[in-house]
């Protein structure tokens, strides 16, 4: 998934690039069980909550640039399952790490990346500007910065009013 996101024919609109990542989104979500849970991050023992985080980010970022083209693909199911039953888990087990259990006997991690301001929630930004959910508020008090989205989510997610007017750099400083 990473060489998505720096293949350098992804400016060049490269439909077979997009339909790919289309595909990796949709294999993906017939992946998450009845739980939420995506099976294979289940198996990283303490880690399991972080590569269920880890595993959704690419998610959210496929359906917000499809969103971008006009594609919904957010809602989107496979075998009766939709990302937000992956973040639905994620949010539930963040809550209550015991729900892990089920799938490793491991005490979860919960170190700084699942923690407000968290460099690995990033999109969770772009998510709550989709779909608004109590569940994330209090990790979105923060504003989130994530060096493999290339910097704030909290800006890059926020909508946008009215369009920007062209300042100049001389002006921008004054």
């Amino acid at each position: 998934m990473p060489g998505l996101w720096r293949n350098p024919d992804c400016p060049r609109n490269d439909n077979q690039l997009f339909a790919a990542g289309l595909r990796t989104y949709a294999t993906a979500i017939g992946e998450i069980d009845h739980r939420g849970a995506f099976p294979t991050e289940m198996d990283r023992h303490e880690l399991a909550l972080h590569s269920q985080a880890f595993a959704i980010e690419p998610l959210v970022m496929i359906a917000e640039l499809a969103r971008r083209q006009g594609l919904e693909i957010f809602d989107l199911e496979e075998h009766k399952r939709h990302l937000s039953d992956a973040i639905g888990f994620l949010s539930r087990a963040i809550a209550d790490p015991r729900l892990v259990k089920k799938y490793t006997p491991e005490e979860q991690q919960i170190d700084p990346d699942l923690r407000p301001g968290s460099n690995l929630l990033g999109w969770a930004e772009f998510w709550n500007a989709y779909s608004p959910d109590p569940a994330w508020q209090d990790l979105l008090q923060k504003p989130l910065y994530d060096r493999v989205l290339g910097g704030s989510a909290t800006l890059y997610a926020a909508p946008v009013s009215e369009k920007p007017q062209p300042v100049s750099a001389d002006e921008s400083l004054r």
